[in-house]
């Protein structure tokens, strides 16, 4: 029971409430156009929420009942699952905030949510970064990795203005704190929204 609580988790992030807030927050910006865009782009969030709640189940039941893998495994795969719901919250902030602009990019940005497998893997968990010991860099840590999974939204919605200037911010941050992974993933997200709005100076030494 306590596992499918667990799994329960995504709902505070899906739910019909949320699917409902989506769907109106389209078809109020774009009519029929807005209608039909999110009726395409729900089943893949369907589907992705489920995933989740399958995953968060079973790495739980792995973990807490059946001690099949070791507590720093289980701490991982925790850690991953709940950066994976934070990017679903993220896309879905975007997806409301411009929903003209969303529109026409619900259904491939639902599709690009990072696949939960990822969490069960693992050789992809081995090669997590560590986080920092101080409690300090480790909160500063943790509003860095959702202003870029925030970032990865705007990417997939199409607002690649506010998401270079985001980016680069965020690449600031993360050059401040020393953490050489979260500036490669900043620089590529820099290059990624450059190349979109066809900056190439900006884009090319950023993705070379």
């Amino acid at each position: 029971a306590a596992c499918v609580a667990a799994g329960g988790e995504i709902a505070a992030v899906w739910s019909e409430a949320a699917r409902a807030g989506l769907t109106q927050a389209l078809r109020a910006a774009a009519g029929h156009r807005g209608a039909a865009s999110v009726e395409k782009a729900l089943p893949w969030i369907d589907r992705w929420a489920a995933s989740w709640f399958t995953a968060r189940v079973e790495g739980c039941r792995a973990a807490e009942v059946e001690g099949a893998v070791t507590p720093e495994l289980a701490a991982q795969t925790r850690a991953c699952l709940a950066e994976r719901r934070e990017e679903l919250v993220a896309l879905l902030d975007v997806l409301v905030e411009d929903p003209k602009v969303a529109m026409q990019r619900a259904v491939s940005a639902a599709a690009s949510l990072t696949p939960v497998a990822t969490c069960a893997d693992p050789a992809a968990l081995a090669r997590r970064p560590a986080p920092p010991d101080d409690p300090a860099a480790l909160l500063r840590l943790g509003a860095l990795r959702r202003e870029l999974l925030r970032i990865q939204g705007l990417l997939a919605s199409g607002r690649y203005a506010d998401g270079l200037t985001r980016a680069e911010a965020l690449r600031a941050g993360a050059v401040a704190l020393g953490l050489a992974s979260l500036v490669a993933e900043a620089e590529l997200l820099v290059g990624m929204h450059a190349a979109k709005l066809q900056k190439f100076d900006v884009a090319v030494p950023a993705l070379g």
